[in-house]
């Protein structure tokens, strides 16, 4: 098993590394590329994405907003959250078993109905399960609408007559530990509950990567689920084999810059200055990314010097200049942390 045993890469800010004190022994750690991208979830779940996973999950019903949720269905229901990460449950009859009052109208003397859930909620253990082959096509629908071809599935897990498919996601190459989808199919074949994270993954900002200590055995670069400014990203880490939870950070990702975005710009010959909402205790900077004939991609990204200072939750207008290699003319502005192309405005909001 490969655990999120070592946290996150990122020392842009500095600090010293806390690595597991159980490093499994195998082969030394691999050199790994010199910078890992930072990878967040976009702020909000559209629609189409919700309807899309309800058509793979078989869901029939028009998708609604209830307050913080997206629903559909009411036998079988969906209910994804609207917000970022877009977490999301399924269940297939509500509880994963046909209703109550479905099964008292079925009279005394019908069948006792086949639960798909796992053993502690019901399900009889004398159900076998479906091959892992089985149900890996059934899941396939559904991390298609997902997204998530290329993912790393597992089919291993059984409880009763249920088997679990897991899916850990491919970002940008590098495999993910704390993003997983859980799907569970039941005895006939189909999928009867399962749950995940919707919202688009947006690359971020990339930073370097410090090499895994020589005691790290066996261990391989990926991004792993931390609270980054109170939201989970993905952070770049080192995944060790060992157990699920052993291991620390090897930094505090509060210590490292993270994108934010860019509201507007304005340009004054060479010098673009690019407006933001930020906070009154983190330090921001801003860089140019890249630029070509047409297009200038820019970046602005905060760090918080002290993370333990007492700091008042305010938001406030900022801006912060970068230069240009020649005046911007009508080239369009992009936010290089999302992709988004910046409004033109004043500069001062």
């Amino acid at each position: 098993m490969v655990a999120v045993a070592a946290g996150a890469v990122l020392l842009a800010g500095g600090g010293g590394a806390y690595w597991a004190s159980q490093a499994a022994r195998g082969v030394p750690p691999p050199a790994g590329p010199r910078t890992a991208p930072v990878v967040r979830a976009a702020d909000r779940v559209p629609e189409d994405a919700v309807a899309r996973l309800a058509g793979a999950l078989g869901v029939s019903g028009a998708v609604t907003a209830d307050h913080g949720l997206w629903r559909v269905g009411t036998g079988s229901r969906l209910l994804v959250g609207r917000a970022a990460p877009g977490a999301w449950t399924y269940s297939r009859n509500g509880s994963g078993c046909p209703p109550q009052d479905a099964r008292s109208a079925a009279g005394a003397g019908a069948a006792d109905p086949v639960c798909f859930a796992p053993p502690d909620a019901g399900a009889p253990r004398s159900v076998r399960p479906v091959s892992a082959a089985v149900a890996e096509r059934a899941a396939a629908p559904v991390l298609a609408a997902l997204g998530l071809r290329g993912a790393e599935v597992d089919a291993s897990g059984t409880a009763g007559g249920v088997r679990t498919v897991t899916a850990d996601p491919v970002v940008a190459g590098l495999p993910t530990r704390g993003w997983r989808t859980q799907l569970r199919v039941g005895p006939d074949g189909s999928v009867v509950s399962g749950s995940g994270r919707l919202a688009e993954l947006v690359r971020g900002a990339a930073y370097p990567v410090r090499a895994a200590p020589s005691s790290a055995r066996g261990a391989r670069l990926g991004l792993a689920e931390q609270l980054v400014g109170g939201r989970p990203e993905l952070v770049p880490s080192w995944l060790l084999p060992g157990k699920p939870g052993e291991g620390y950070p090897a930094v505090d990702p509060a210590g490292s810059a993270t994108p934010v975005p860019v509201v507007s710009y304005a340009a004054d010959g060479r010098t673009l200055l690019l407006r933001f909402w930020g906070g009154i205790c983190a330090r921001y900077d801003g860089t140019v990314v890249a630029r070509s004939a047409g297009a200038v991609r820019v970046r602005v990204t905060a760090s918080v010097p002290d993370p333990r200072r007492v700091c008042a939750l305010l938001a406030k207008s900022m801006t912060v200049a970068v230069t240009l290699d020649r005046p911007l003319g009508g080239r369009t502005v992009y936010d290089a942390s999302d992709g988004r192309a910046v409004a033109a405005g004043d500069g001062r909001g």
